[in-house]
């Protein structure tokens, strides 16, 4: 139970880092501190999207134990959860960098 808990907290650190980096980035753009509710409204959709995924057994086991071959059909919601995250923070980045430049 230790090694799913220590999941969750990695999930939600990547959840408040994607939203952290888009307020920056945003911030940097609009010349507004969204910072602190991108961060938060971020996590708790994440986390409503991680209690979601793990509703379903299927789902909980190949998101805390993995996939095999006959998981393919359920390995891209775990996917979507996991990904968004980077795809906010890439996003961020760039709008921060972009308002260094404007």
């Amino acid at each position: 139970m230790g090694s799913g808990l220590g999941l969750i907290a990695v999930v939600a650190l990547l959840w408040l880092a994607g939203g952290w980096l888009m307020g920056i980035g945003i911030q940097t753009q609009f010349d507004v501190n969204w910072v602190t509710p991108c961060s938060l409204i971020n996590l708790i959709v994440g986390l409503t999207l991680l209690l979601l995924i793990t509703r379903d057994p299927r789902e909980r086991r190949i998101f805390y134990e993995g996939s095999n071959e006959e998981d393919e059909d359920y390995l891209p919601l775990v996917t979507i959860v996991l990904l968004i995250p980077g795809t906010q923070m890439f996003i961020g980045l760039v709008w921060w960098g972009m308002g260094w430049f404007t």
